[in-house]
């Protein structure tokens, strides 16, 4: 492992890491809204980004870097403004799908980060099949909010 960490390693650690988080904040809103509704949808999106979790950790390790995690410290934080901001909306459901929506575009971002690094050649099939569930699952969302 170098000390310093290339365009590529640097691009899929970002995205590891908010697809980590994406999985633990999903966890919390299952546990939050304890809805029959919306829970399986939310465990099925988990379950696909694991998938994902475990090829980007072997696409990094494959560049010779090893995977970061999530700070938990900033993570907790952030699950508790989310449990605050949807306590005092009129519709908390509504105001956490948002919420998963808003990480599910930016999990898009750095997906088209890692396209902009030069990712395309070695990992373009991994990223390709990220955004289409990226995009269904932003579609699944939408879906349950309306």
């Amino acid at each position: 492992m170098n000390l310093l960490r290339t365009d590529k390693e640097v691009a899929l650690n970002d995205l590891l890491v908010a697809s980590r988080e994406t999985v633990d904040h999903c966890q919390d809103a299952v546990e939050y809204l304890n809805d029959d509704h919306i829970t399986p949808v939310l465990r099925m999106i988990m379950q696909e980004r694991q998938g994902f979790i475990q090829r980007i950790e072997q696409a990094i390790r494959a560049l010779g870097d090893l995977p970061s995690v999530p700070d938990p410290d900033r993570e907790t934080g952030e699950m508790l403004l989310h449990h605050v901001t949807a306590a005092l909306s009129s519709d908390t459901t509504t105001q956490i799908l948002e919420q998963r929506i808003k990480a599910e575009r930016h999990v898009l971002e750095l997906v088209q980060a890692c396209h902009a690094a030069g990712l395309d050649d070695a990992h373009g099939q991994l990223l390709v099949e990220m955004e289409q569930q990226i995009h269904s699952t932003i579609e699944r969302l939408d879906a349950l909010e309306a």
